[in-house]
Protein backbone atom coordinates (compact mmCIF):
# COMPACT_ATOMS: atom_id res chain seq x y z
CA UNK A 1 0.00 0.00 0.00
CA UNK A 2 1.51 3.50 -1.11
CA UNK A 3 0.97 6.25 1.67
CA UNK A 4 -1.24 8.03 -0.14
CA UNK A 5 -4.08 4.49 -0.06
CA UNK A 6 -3.05 4.42 3.14
CA UNK A 7 -3.86 7.89 4.22
CA UNK A 8 -7.33 7.29 1.95
CA UNK A 9 -7.81 4.72 4.10
CA UNK A 10 -7.59 6.46 7.43
CA UNK A 11 -9.57 9.64 6.33
CA UNK A 12 -12.27 6.94 5.23
CA UNK A 13 -12.10 5.19 8.75
CA UNK A 14 -15.35 6.54 10.73
CA UNK A 15 -17.32 5.65 13.88
CA UNK A 16 -20.42 4.41 12.95
CA UNK A 17 -23.21 3.82 15.93
CA UNK A 18 -25.75 1.82 13.29
CA UNK A 19 -25.77 -1.27 12.04
CA UNK A 20 -27.20 -3.41 8.71
CA UNK A 21 -28.33 -6.36 10.35
CA UNK A 22 -26.04 -8.47 7.72
CA UNK A 23 -23.61 -10.95 9.27
CA UNK A 24 -20.10 -10.66 9.27
CA UNK A 25 -17.77 -13.06 8.00
CA UNK A 26 -15.60 -15.20 10.66
CA UNK A 27 -13.03 -14.18 8.24
CA UNK A 28 -13.65 -11.01 8.45
CA UNK A 29 -13.28 -10.82 11.78
CA UNK A 30 -10.35 -13.28 12.12
CA UNK A 31 -8.66 -11.03 9.77
CA UNK A 32 -9.59 -7.70 11.39
CA UNK A 33 -7.89 -9.52 14.51
CA UNK A 34 -4.89 -10.71 12.62
CA UNK A 35 -4.68 -7.00 11.77
CA UNK A 36 -4.89 -6.29 15.62
CA UNK A 37 -2.14 -8.55 16.81
CA UNK A 38 0.44 -7.30 14.84
CA UNK A 39 0.11 -3.79 16.59
CA UNK A 40 3.59 -2.39 18.31
CA UNK A 41 3.65 -2.83 22.05
CA UNK A 42 6.11 -2.37 24.90
CA UNK A 43 8.83 -5.02 25.10
CA UNK A 44 6.56 -6.63 22.62
CA UNK A 45 4.61 -7.97 25.15
CA UNK A 46 1.08 -7.75 23.53
CA UNK A 47 -1.06 -7.26 26.57
CA UNK A 48 -4.25 -8.27 24.87
CA UNK A 49 -6.96 -10.35 24.45
CA UNK A 50 -10.26 -10.31 22.85
CA UNK A 51 -13.33 -11.52 23.51
CA UNK A 52 -15.66 -11.84 20.41
CA UNK A 53 -19.32 -12.25 20.67
CA UNK A 54 -22.00 -12.86 18.23
CA UNK A 55 -25.00 -14.35 20.09
CA UNK A 56 -28.18 -12.10 20.59
CA UNK A 57 -29.07 -12.82 24.23
CA UNK A 58 -25.48 -11.72 25.13
CA UNK A 59 -25.19 -8.54 22.98
CA UNK A 60 -28.50 -7.48 24.83
CA UNK A 61 -26.63 -8.25 28.50
CA UNK A 62 -23.75 -6.14 27.68
CA UNK A 63 -26.21 -3.32 26.26
CA UNK A 64 -28.01 -3.46 30.00
CA UNK A 65 -24.64 -3.35 31.20
CA UNK A 66 -23.77 -0.10 29.82
CA UNK A 67 -27.42 1.06 29.97
CA UNK A 68 -26.98 1.17 33.52
CA UNK A 69 -23.84 2.56 34.19
CA UNK A 70 -24.58 5.23 31.97
CA UNK A 71 -27.33 6.11 34.12
CA UNK A 72 -25.04 6.35 37.47
CA UNK A 73 -22.59 8.00 35.17
CA UNK A 74 -25.77 11.03 34.16
CA UNK A 75 -26.15 11.45 38.13
CA UNK A 76 -22.34 12.03 39.01
CA UNK A 77 -21.71 13.99 35.42
CA UNK A 78 -24.04 16.59 34.84
CA UNK A 79 -22.13 18.46 32.09
CA UNK A 80 -21.37 15.52 29.46
CA UNK A 81 -24.02 15.14 27.15
CA UNK A 82 -24.66 11.20 27.45
CA UNK A 83 -27.22 10.23 24.36
CA UNK A 84 -30.11 8.29 25.21
CA UNK A 85 -30.62 4.85 26.60
CA UNK A 86 -31.88 3.82 22.84
CA UNK A 87 -28.82 4.81 21.43
CA UNK A 88 -26.31 2.59 23.23
CA UNK A 89 -28.60 -0.07 22.49
CA UNK A 90 -28.86 -0.01 18.95
CA UNK A 91 -25.16 0.51 18.87
CA UNK A 92 -24.76 -2.85 20.95
CA UNK A 93 -27.28 -5.07 20.07
CA UNK A 94 -27.84 -3.70 16.61
CA UNK A 95 -24.29 -4.73 15.65
CA UNK A 96 -23.69 -8.49 14.34
CA UNK A 97 -20.06 -8.65 16.14
CA UNK A 98 -18.81 -7.33 19.67
CA UNK A 99 -15.17 -7.25 20.29
CA UNK A 100 -14.45 -6.85 24.23
CA UNK A 101 -10.45 -5.86 24.38
CA UNK A 102 -9.04 -6.88 27.38
CA UNK A 103 -5.65 -5.97 28.88
CA UNK A 104 -3.25 -7.80 31.01
CA UNK A 105 -1.09 -5.32 33.61
CA UNK A 106 0.98 -8.31 34.67
CA UNK A 107 2.79 -7.66 31.85
CA UNK A 108 3.69 -4.45 32.68
CA UNK A 109 6.22 -6.04 34.91
CA UNK A 110 8.26 -6.31 31.64
CA UNK A 111 8.49 -2.71 31.08
CA UNK A 112 11.56 -0.94 32.61
CA UNK A 113 11.60 0.56 36.01
CA UNK A 114 12.53 4.01 35.00
CA UNK A 115 9.46 3.94 32.53
CA UNK A 116 6.37 5.03 32.93
CA UNK A 117 4.62 1.95 33.03
CA UNK A 118 1.17 2.13 32.64
CA UNK A 119 2.05 4.46 30.19
CA UNK A 120 3.50 1.91 28.12
CA UNK A 121 0.85 -0.51 29.01
CA UNK A 122 -2.23 1.82 27.80
CA UNK A 123 -0.12 2.86 24.56
CA UNK A 124 0.40 -0.30 23.48
CA UNK A 125 -3.59 -1.32 24.14
CA UNK A 126 -4.42 2.13 22.24
CA UNK A 127 -1.88 1.06 18.82
CA UNK A 128 -3.79 -2.14 18.82
CA UNK A 129 -7.17 -0.87 18.95
CA UNK A 130 -6.28 1.75 15.77
CA UNK A 131 -5.34 -1.19 13.65
CA UNK A 132 -8.64 -2.47 14.40
CA UNK A 133 -10.58 0.52 13.49
CA UNK A 134 -8.23 0.49 10.22
CA UNK A 135 -8.60 -3.24 9.40
CA UNK A 136 -12.32 -2.84 9.82
CA UNK A 137 -12.64 0.07 7.90
CA UNK A 138 -10.23 -1.63 5.32
CA UNK A 139 -13.25 -4.34 4.71
CA UNK A 140 -15.57 -2.01 4.17
CA UNK A 141 -17.04 -2.31 7.92
CA UNK A 142 -17.64 -0.08 10.20
CA UNK A 143 -16.58 -0.09 14.29
CA UNK A 144 -17.27 1.55 17.18
CA UNK A 145 -15.56 1.62 20.51
CA UNK A 146 -17.43 1.82 23.63
CA UNK A 147 -15.32 3.02 26.89
CA UNK A 148 -15.69 0.96 29.52
CA UNK A 149 -15.73 1.64 33.52
CA UNK A 150 -14.97 0.69 36.66
CA UNK A 151 -19.18 -0.44 36.78
CA UNK A 152 -19.47 -2.01 33.42
CA UNK A 153 -16.10 -3.78 33.56
CA UNK A 154 -17.78 -5.29 36.79
CA UNK A 155 -20.29 -6.89 34.75
CA UNK A 156 -18.69 -7.35 31.73
CA UNK A 157 -16.51 -10.08 33.78
CA UNK A 158 -19.11 -11.91 35.15
CA UNK A 159 -21.25 -12.08 32.16
CA UNK A 160 -17.68 -12.83 29.59
CA UNK A 161 -15.80 -14.84 32.40
CA UNK A 162 -12.93 -12.26 32.05
CA UNK A 163 -10.36 -13.53 35.21
CA UNK A 164 -10.56 -10.72 37.97
CA UNK A 165 -6.85 -9.37 37.28
CA UNK A 166 -7.67 -8.46 33.62
CA UNK A 167 -8.49 -4.85 32.73
CA UNK A 168 -11.55 -4.61 30.28
CA UNK A 169 -10.96 -1.06 27.97
CA UNK A 170 -13.16 -0.96 25.42
CA UNK A 171 -15.99 -2.90 23.82
CA UNK A 172 -15.96 -2.08 20.16
CA UNK A 173 -18.95 -2.69 17.81
CA UNK A 174 -18.44 -4.34 14.55
CA UNK A 175 -21.13 -4.19 11.38
CA UNK A 176 -21.87 -2.92 8.15
CA UNK A 177 -22.51 0.49 8.35
CA UNK A 178 -26.28 1.79 8.19
CA UNK A 179 -25.64 5.12 6.88
CA UNK A 180 -22.61 6.81 5.02
CA UNK A 181 -21.37 9.91 7.36
CA UNK A 182 -19.73 13.36 5.82
CA UNK A 183 -16.55 14.18 5.71
CA UNK A 184 -15.05 14.07 9.36
CA UNK A 185 -13.20 17.17 11.31
CA UNK A 186 -9.72 17.57 12.18
CA UNK A 187 -8.01 20.17 13.22
CA UNK A 188 -5.50 21.39 10.73
CA UNK A 189 -2.10 19.70 10.93
CA UNK A 190 -0.41 23.19 10.73
CA UNK A 191 -1.90 23.93 13.78
CA UNK A 192 -0.68 20.95 15.44
CA UNK A 193 2.33 20.85 14.73
CA UNK A 194 5.13 22.64 16.25
CA UNK A 195 9.29 23.04 14.75
CA UNK A 196 12.24 22.56 17.14
CA UNK A 197 9.76 23.59 19.85
CA UNK A 198 6.59 23.62 21.19
CA UNK A 199 4.63 27.46 20.14
CA UNK A 200 2.83 28.17 23.15
CA UNK A 201 0.97 30.89 21.19
CA UNK A 202 -0.35 28.48 19.20
CA UNK A 203 -1.76 26.38 21.71
CA UNK A 204 -5.46 26.56 22.23
CA UNK A 205 -6.60 28.75 25.39
CA UNK A 206 -8.91 27.42 27.63
CA UNK A 207 -11.64 29.28 25.90
CA UNK A 208 -11.53 28.06 23.14
CA UNK A 209 -11.79 24.63 24.80
CA UNK A 210 -15.19 26.17 26.31
CA UNK A 211 -16.20 27.34 22.85
CA UNK A 212 -15.68 23.98 21.54
CA UNK A 213 -17.59 22.23 24.12
CA UNK A 214 -20.77 24.47 23.68
CA UNK A 215 -20.79 23.76 20.00
CA UNK A 216 -20.81 19.82 20.69
CA UNK A 217 -22.81 19.69 23.76
CA UNK A 218 -25.52 17.73 21.82
CA UNK A 219 -26.30 13.73 22.89
CA UNK A 220 -24.11 12.48 20.25
CA UNK A 221 -21.03 14.47 20.86
CA UNK A 222 -18.54 12.27 19.33
CA UNK A 223 -20.45 12.62 15.67
CA UNK A 224 -22.43 15.75 16.10
CA UNK A 225 -26.00 14.12 14.14
CA UNK A 226 -26.92 10.68 13.66
CA UNK A 227 -28.62 10.41 10.06
CA UNK A 228 -26.43 9.78 6.90
CA UNK A 229 -24.82 13.28 6.80
CA UNK A 230 -23.47 12.63 10.14
CA UNK A 231 -19.69 13.91 10.99
CA UNK A 232 -18.23 10.74 12.33
CA UNK A 233 -15.94 10.99 14.65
Amino acid sequence: MDIDSFLDLAQRRRSIRRFKPDPVPDEHVDKVLEATRWAASGANSQPWDFVVVKDPEQKKAIADIFVEAGRHSREVDKRFPFGPDAHQVEKLVGAPVLIAVCGDPRFMEFYPLSARRDQIFYVSLGAAMQQLHLAAAALGLASCWGTVNEQTEAGLKGLLGIPAHMQVLEVFSLGYPAYVPGAGYRRDLAAMTHKGRFDAARMRTDADLEELMAKRARPDIYSSVRDGGARGS
